[in-house]
C-alpha cells in the first residue's frame, strides 16, 4: 500500500490574511527495493570522465525514498561494492557511498583508463537486496567501451589497402589495353 494523499499549505501574512494553496496530490515513495546501473555514455576515450548513476526503485516501482539508511545502517551493510575495470574513482571510497540519495539516484564519477576494450563494472548495495529480496537480482552490471579518439591501423589493414589499390590500377591497365588494340 503506497503512502498517497493530498497536501494544502496555509501561510498567514503579518496583516492577518491567510493565503491557501491548491491541494496538491502527494506520494511518499518507500525504502529502496531494486536498482539499476549506466554509464552516461557507452563509449569514452582514454582519459575521460565518466558519471556513473544508479537510480534505486521502490518495491512499487516508484523512484525510492531519499536518505534511507541511519548512522546505525552505515556500520552494518548498506555500503556499496563497486567493482571496477577500466576506470578509477575519483575520490576515495568512504561512508557516504551509501543510500543517501537524491531523488532516488545516486551518481559516482571516474577517470576513464588508457586500455582500450570493453568493460563490465559490478555494482551491488547489500542493504537493497535484503530490503527487495523477492524483487531484486543482487549485483547488477553498468558496460562501458573505451576507445581511442585516434584511429589505430593495423599493417594487415595496410596491406589489404595496398593490395586493394594494386588490383584497382590492374583493371585499369586491362580496360585502357582493350581500348588501345580496339582502334
Amino acid at each position: 500500500m503506497s503512502n498517497t494523499g493530498n497536501a494544502i499549505a496555509t501561510y498567514t501574512n503579518l496583516n492577518g490574511t491567510v493565503i491557501t494553496s491548491n491541494s496538491l496530490p502527494v506520494t511518499c515513495s518507500k525504502i529502496a527495493a531494486k536498482y539499476t546501473a549506466s554509464y552516461d555514455k557507452a563509449v569514452y576515450a582514454p582519459g575521460e570522465i565518466a558519471t556513473l548513476t544508479v537510480a534505486f526503485t521502490d518495491v512499487d516501482g516508484r523512484s525510492a525514498a531519499d536518505s534511507l539508511t541511519s548512522a546505525a545502517d552505515n556500520a552494518t551493510n548498506t555500503v556499496a561494492v563497486i567493482s571496477i575495470s577500466g576506470v578509477t574513482k575519483v575520490g576515495a571510497a568512504d561512508a557516504a557511498d551509501d543510500l543517501r540519495t537524491t531523488n532516488g539516484k545516486l551518481t559516482y564519477t571516474f577517470i576513464v583508463g588508457q586500455a582500450e576494450g570493453s568493460f563490465a563494472n559490478s555494482i551491488s548495495f547489500p542493504q537493497v537486496n535484503t530490503n527487495g529480496a523477492l524483487l531484486s537480482t543482487g549485483a547488477v552490471t553498468a558496460p562501458l567501451t573505451v576507445k581511442s579518439a585516434t584511429a589505430t591501423v593495423s599493417n594487415a589493414d595496410v596491406l589489404k589497402s595496398i593490395v586493394a589499390l594494386i588490383a584497382s590500377i590492374n583493371k585499369q591497365i586491362q580496360a585502357l589495353q582493350k581500348l588501345i588494340l580496339k582502334r
